[in-house]
Formats: C-alpha cells, sequence, structure tokens
C-alpha cells in the first residue's frame, strides 16, 4: 500500500469535505510508515483534521485504513478515517470510504461515523 494515492470523495451523507480531491501518501521507512494527507475540512462545526495520519493496526490484515484527528481533539471520537479492503494483489482498495467521526461516545466501545461516502482511490 506504499505510494500516493489519488483520493476523490462522493457528497458526505451530512455537510461537505474540503479538499474533496487530495493525495494520501503512504511511505515505508524501515519498519515504520508515515501517513502524510493534507488538512481536511468538515463543513458541519466547521472541523478541521489537521494533525499526523497514521495506519490504524487491524486484527484483520486485509483492511487499510488511515486516520487523521485534529490538531487538538475535544472529543473521545474526533477522527477522520480514509480506507478500505485490500484486493488480492495489495495493490488497490476495494468499496473505500470516507468516515467522519465527532462524537464524544460510541455505542459500546468504539466510535460510531456521524457521516460517510464512498471514495475514488487510484494509484
Amino acid at each position: 500500500m506504499v505510494g500516493t494515492w489519488h483520493v476523490t470523495s462522493a457528497a458526505l451523507s451530512s455537510g461537505t469535505l474540503s479538499p474533496s480531491t487530495f493525495d494520501v501518501v503512504v511511505a515505508q521507512h524501515g519498519t515504520a510508515y508515515v501517513v502524510t494527507l493534507p488538512a481536511l475540512t468538515w463543513s458541519v462545526g466547521p472541523l478541521v483534521f489537521n494533525s499526523q495520519a497514521h495506519i490504524v493496526p487491524f486484527l484483520d490484515t486485509t483492511l487499510f485504513v488511515v486516520e487523521e484527528l485534529p490538531a487538538s481533539p475535544t472529543l473521545p471520537c474526533e477522527f477522520i478515517t480514509i480506507g478500505g479492503r485490500k484486493n488480492a494483489t495489495v495493490d488497490s482498495l476495494m468499496a473505500p470510504t470516507v468516515e467522519i467521526f465527532d462524537s464524544d461516545t460510541g455505542a459500546g466501545p468504539s466510535c460510531e461515523p456521524l457521516t460517510v461516502a464512498p471514495v475514488v482511490e487510484t494509484k
């Protein structure tokens, strides 16, 4: 999944994302990965996601998700994710989405997205 991914978000179910077209850059440095995302603004609030992005670790290794938080989060569930399920050749994502989380609690032990949209990603 290392490389530059060109991402275009479809319309969100609530608010807008700016920019709606952007690059996600994933670089490997030894055994670590560095993810670069631009600052992304959700119009509701508005809320700006502008911290250091990172890859979200999952037990299910077929998932690939990057996450970015606001520089100064004020709620436990306040972040944006972009990701999906890796294809068989691990060079693309199947049914990728952008999800925005902005709440003080989640259902059970996890956070629930407030808005979701499909994305188109090309490498």
